[in-house]
């Protein structure tokens, strides 16, 4: 092969090739110099989802959270709304009852007293659950009362009004506003009967009330009335919070 073939075909060799890059040199930086690079289209390393722990048999996913007090009505997992009335056996314990009717799914009820009431009894018995909510955007009504033996256990009610609220409580347990000024929001006696010698109840005091049945305790958390809004989209009316608890055993 003569010298003419020889240096064309190790031209053409070299053409194939390509050009050759040398990375560029890069000063040593005493910050980095124990840092290793990551990998290029490495997949994330991530730690595996831990499965929650399966919640202990009767109890609710359902609860009170924080330091509220309240009450929850709870039927087949999910809260119940709206209106419901059950009677039979009655299971109370640790703030948590269990009214169970016949053959229909048990009623849990969940609930967290204000301080000043104390914890009624733990029992199991005969008992009737009586429970009413119609609350909307306007304001809250309802009403919840527990209870066995024709005596209130525990009970709560949170109703609006445009007049002065008037309600039967429990048996024998009849709570009554008295009017407030029409023009300023200002809180309003209330008072606790039936009869002429009608008990007032002071705000933010459990007092003890003795009806034919039996002594129970009562808390008013908050009687007002809201004065109506000047631009006519609030007519204002009254507003009733109150607690009832079998007082003793």
């Amino acid at each position: 092969m003569s010298c003419v073939v020889l240096a064309l075909l190790t031209i053409s060799a070299a053409a194939c090739k390509g050009p050759t890059f040398k990375a560029p040199q890069q000063s040593p930086d005493p910050l980095l110099d124990k840092v290793s690079q990551p990998s290029l289209n490495a997949p994330q390393k991530q730690a595996p989802t831990p499965v929650p722990a399966p919640e202990s048999p009767g109890s609710d996913p359902i609860r009170l959270l924080g330091d509220r007090s309240g009450m929850l009505i709870i039927m087949n997992g999910r809260l119940v709304s709206g209106s419901l009335t059950a009677a039979g056996r009655l299971t109370h314990k640790s703030s948590v009852m269990e009214l169970a009717a016949g053959n229909q799914p048990a009623v849990r009820i969940v609930y967290r007293l204000p301080k000043p009431l104390p914890a009624p009894p733990e029992l199991s018995a005969s008992g009737r659950l009586e429970f009413s909510d119609r609350s909307s955007p306007a304001g809250p009504n309802r009403k919840l009362v527990v209870s066995t033996d024709g005596i209130p256990l525990v009970g709560e009610l949170w109703l609006t009004s445009p007049n002065a609220i008037t309600v039967d409580f429990a048996p024998g347990v009849r709570l009554t506003q008295r009017s407030g000024s029409p023009d300023q929001p200002q809180t309003v006696p209330v008072h606790v009967g039936p009869g002429p010698g009608e008990q007032p109840l002071p705000v933010g005091v459990a007092t003890v009330v003795k009806t034919a049945a039996g002594l129970v305790q009562i808390l008013v958390e908050a009687t007002y009335r809201v004065a109506p809004d000047p631009a006519g989209q609030d007519p204002g009316g009254y507003i009733l919070h109150a607690w009832i608890v079998r007082s003793g055993g």
